[in-house]
């Protein structure tokens, strides 16, 4: 089965328009900014979260749209890709952070050391998942986000 991704991104009308405002979310949802390079992730990490309804507002491979990035209404979440940011996790977390400190930040790594999981959140990480995760665990992490807010 060949999947066309250009068709995919195009027709995602969960993805507010450039520039645009998205609507608030409903009850029990997330507005989700989604950043990573690697187009595989993201399409895995869009299906997930449409699967549970959360609605993602961006989707960039780098820190560099967040800057324009429309401010949301409601739980919103960034989904960071740690190893597979351009320019880094940590200048893309300090970017969206810049912009909207209220964000709740859930990072994939597959770094399971200690000192990284404290060093991502000295720096404002709420959750990190260590790859390879259960999707139970994303989606426990996503329901954290909307009890939260």
């Amino acid at each position: 089965m060949v999947v066309d991704r250009a068709k995919l991104s195009s027709s995602d009308s969960a993805v507010a328009p450039e520039g645009g405002a998205a609507s608030p979310p409903a009850r029990g949802t997330v507005q989700a900014i989604l950043i990573s390079s690697n187009e595989d992730t993201r399409l895995l990490l869009r299906g997930l979260l449409r699967l549970y309804h959360h609605r993602i507002v961006f989707e960039g491979r780098g820190p560099e749209p967040l800057e324009t990035a429309p401010p949301g209404e409601g739980p919103r979440v960034l989904v960071l890709d740690g190893d597979a940011v351009d320019g880094g996790w940590e200048a893309a977390l300090r970017t969206a952070l810049a912009r909207e400190p209220s964000l709740h930040v859930i990072l994939l790594t597959p770094d399971r050391s200690p000192e990284f999981a404290g060093r991502a959140r000295a720096a404002g990480v709420g959750l990190v998942l260590v790859r390879p995760f259960a999707i139970g665990e994303f989606t426990e992490a996503l329901a954290r986000v909307s009890e939260a807010a």
